[in-house]
């Protein structure tokens, strides 16, 4: 224990930096939205609830006597206490585009991700898919049989927690008030 030693194996925690910084922010992305769909408690809806789970825009939700309950993308992050983005908006106001207005404002609620929670969670997807690299890596065969040994409890570790992290991050109700504004 008080002697270094240098060497030819590979660092794994150092590897796994490295891979994480090889990713690219559309790998980052898919898997986010994969682990979004894949967590059922945020899609769980009555019967007769016609839910969306990250619609591409306002034009994938109908305008009809249903409601609508949509799971907004990663790209419509809030920040509480700050004005709503025209996107977020959108989803309520129009069907295809201003020109195309919703009748029926008030039968869509929305489910949106807070931006420090998002962030937290995008750096655990990071993690995860770090490990995952290494796992399928050339340079895997470089690792000790410790090492080996060692990154599925890494990998395991990164994973843990990911369907919880989800839904925490999507923490904002939208929802049509009584005055016709959109209020997270």
């Amino acid at each position: 224990p008080a002697v270094w030693q240098l060497g030819t194996t590979p660092n794994l925690t150092h590897m796994h930096v490295q891979a994480m910084d090889q990713l690219r922010e559309a790998e980052i992305d898919d898997e986010l939205r994969q682990r979004i769909r894949r967590v059922p408690a945020l899609s769980a809806a009555d019967a007769g609830v016609e839910v969306h789970t990250l619609p591409q825009g306002p034009h994938d939700v109908g305008d009809n006597l249903n409601l609508h309950y949509l799971i907004l993308g990663p790209e419509c992050t809030l920040e509480p206490g700050k004005p709503l983005p025209g996107e977020v908006e959108a989803y309520f106001n129009e069907i295809t585009g201003p020109q195309n207005p919703r009748t029926y404002r008030n039968n869509i609620l929305a489910l949106a991700p807070e931006v420090s929670r998002l962030a937290g969670l995008r750096e655990q997807v990071r993690r995860w898919l770090g490990w995952t690299r290494i796992e399928r890596s050339d340079t895997y065969r470089l690792l000790t049989d410790l090492q080996k040994r060692e990154l599925p409890r890494r990998k395991q570790d990164a994973a843990h927690g990911l369907p919880e992290a989800v839904v925490a991050a999507y923490n904002l109700l939208l929802a049509v008030d009584e005055t016709g504004q959109v209020r997270a």
